[in-house]
């Protein structure tokens, strides 16, 4: 597992928590790490993050550059990012996932965008605007695609929002922009499901994992139910059930209608050879 820099932690707490911005870099450098502060790298910190916009130095994380080769038969899998709302340390741990294990091929599972302004329910009503969720989103989403320029999306219910206020509105799909125009990732493949080494990734709207494995012919991998992260074995271990997880972040308000329910399994797993399913929860300190 790749380790993280002093800066790249500094970094990362900035952006956190911009509040910081208003202190001195002894202070940051004593919150982050009270026993072994790093002034330095605190100090640069804060130098880096004074040098973005107010907009930039609330949407922008540290993503690491892509990692090159891997062997394709090792699956990154990706849970629920409902972007703007996703924790900013998950990238990270689904980077280090990467890297740890190889992996040449990524599969985000679906509702990589929330579109909580469209939502059917009662929308929040300190919400940001269209425009501005929007681009909020999609700017987050760069930094998911600066970091895995090369990945399935296995299409969830959330993206397909504005998709079905089109249709609810009667507007012919044919004036609407495909995700990856939208969304500016002409390397990311968006799919209903895919199946790859006979195991079958979907977002999970039509029942559990473990529901559709026992029913089909492949292992199956889902995301959609936030609080659940599992893998179980099927068939004598001929074939497995996986719930990913998800990487959203509580605390924010397009997230507010799920406080009452159970908290949300922040987790990514990898896949090796089509054979080998590994859950990774995420530390929940960062949390």
């Amino acid at each position: 597992m790749i380790k993280k820099t002093n800066l790249q932690i500094a970094l990362e707490y900035l952006i956190s928590r911009p509040g910081y911005l208003k202190k001195s870099p002894l202070t940051l450098a004593l919150a982050i790490n009270k026993n072994e502060p790093d002034l330095d790298a605190a100090a640069e910190a804060h130098k880096l993050a004074k040098s973005l916009s107010k907009k930039e130095t609330f949407a922008k994380r540290y993503c690491p550059a892509p990692f090159e080769g891997g062997d394709p038969d090792n699956i990154l899998v990706i849970g629920d990012l409902h972007e703007p709302f996703c924790l900013d340390e998950y990238l990270i741990h689904c980077y280090n996932l990467q890297v740890a294990y190889n992996c040449g091929t990524v599969v985000f599972i679906g509702d990589i965008i929330d579109n909580h302004f469209a939502s059917y329910h009662e929308v929040e009503p300190s919400a940001l605007g269209a425009d501005d969720e929007f681009e909020h989103a999609k700017s987050r989403i760069a930094d998911w695609y600066a970091t895995f320029p090369n990945a399935f999306v296995t299409v969830g219910n959330h993206d397909r929002l504005i998709m079905r206020k089109a249709k609810t509105s009667g507007i012919s799909k044919y004036w609407l922009k495909n995700f990856s125009e939208a969304l500016d990732t002409p390397g990311w493949d968006f799919v209903d499901s895919i199946v790859i080494n006979n195991v079958f990734f979907n977002h999970g709207e039509s029942g559990t994992a473990k529901t559709r494995a026992r029913n089909s012919l492949y292992s199956v991998v889902q995301g959609h139910l936030h609080s659940e992260a599992y893998v179980e074995m099927i068939s004598g271990c001929k074939k497995f059930a996986m719930q990913v997880g998800c990487g959203v972040n509580i605390n924010t308000y397009g997230m507010a209608y799920a406080r009452d329910y159970k908290e949300p399994a922040i987790s990514a797993a990898v896949i090796l050879n089509g054979k080998v399913p590994l859950l990774f929860p995420m530390d929940s300190t960062v949390r």
